[in-house]
């Protein structure tokens, strides 16, 4: 289990227990991820129970991601994004509406159907190195 985000921080917070581990975000950087605690196999990567819990807390999760965008925005205040692991696609529904152009690429078919039917989020559901982006 790493317990270390991206940006190197290791003040991570457990924010929900999930089936086969926990949803954490980085109290630095504010990054969201799943963190694994229990081996799983790809083909049984985010179960429904997994994704649902996006939709649950909804507006829990928005508000977490917007700031995420505000940070990215100083950045690059506009442009193009790709969010691997894009679940129910709700981080890309909120840069979307910041003006960025989002494409998402997700393991679980239940929850890039939900950003793709729910939120229009164009979202592919394969493994990245066969995926083929093509940004709207």
């Amino acid at each position: 289990m790493n317990k270390r985000c991206i940006c190197g921080s290791t003040q991570i917070q457990n924010l929900f227990e999930i089936s086969s581990g926990f949803i954490v975000q980085c109290r630095e950087c504010g990054l969201v991820r799943t963190m694994h605690t229990k081996k799983i196999k790809t083909k049984k990567a985010y179960s429904q129970e997994e994704f649902q819990i996006y939709l649950e807390k909804e507006d829990m999760f928005r508000e977490l991601f917007l700031g995420l965008v505000r940070k990215i925005k100083r950045l690059k205040p506009s442009g193009k994004m790709l969010e691997v692991g894009s679940s129910v696609g709700l981080l890309l529904d909120v840069a979307r509406n910041h003006g960025y152009k989002v494409q998402g690429i997700e393991l679980s078919k239940g929850a890039s159907q939900i950003a793709r039917k729910q939120f229009r989020i164009p979202t592919i559901a394969k493994k990245l190195n066969v995926a083929r982006f093509k940004f709207r």
